[in-house]
């Protein structure tokens, strides 16, 4: 199948860029953690305003409410930057075309067909592809031209509403 590649080039995340997709792509958890370790923190506040003389119950639940609040979403992060730093720390030649948005490196190569990107976003030097809840693919695009740019993501958003109104058309059912 011959396909016509208006955009083709090779870039490289870096650490700033991949914590900066993971971070944008984790933000409703990092939201829900924080209100919650929030929450924990006010209800030791409120037990040890309630009943001073014994502030264990209030100290557990401010600490439980840190842990939760800044803990668990820096963990997660660190967690899910190491994991994808080990595919996406490397240069990677990005092609983009009618088929969809093909990424290759050594260790994966892989296509992602127009009807499944859901939206794109751009923070300063990087295009996010948006997949679903939580699935994103960064596109360092800080490196081209700016004409370049604007042309690439105008293509992007060309395609994007070229494709089916729903896409669960254009997949096959579950068996």
């Amino acid at each position: 199948m011959e396909t016509d590649a208006p955009f083709v080039f090779t870039a490289q995340l870096t650490q700033d860029q991949i914590r900066a997709a993971v971070r944008r792509a984790a933000r409703k958890f990092i939201r829900f953690s924080w209100c919650a370790g929030v929450l924990f923190v006010l209800y030791g506040v409120t037990l040890w305003a309630i009943d001073p003389g014994s502030p264990w119950a209030a100290l557990l639940f401010a600490a439980a409410g840190a842990v939760i609040g800044f803990g668990g979403p820096m963990l997660q992060l660190k967690v899910a930057v190491g994991r994808a730093t080990r595919t996406l720390d490397q240069p990677t030649e990005y092609r983009f075309d009618t088929e969809g948005v093909r990424s290759a490196n050594q260790l994966a190569d892989s296509l992602v067909r127009w009807p499944l990107i859901g939206r794109a976003e751009q923070l300063d030097d990087l295009l996010l592809l948006w997949l679903g809840k939580g699935q994103v693919i960064p596109v360092p695009v800080g490196r081209l031209p700016a004409g370049t740019r604007a042309a690439l993501i105008a293509f992007v958003e060309e395609r994007r509403a070229a494709r089916p109104a729903d896409a669960a058309a254009v997949r096959p059912p579950t068996p």
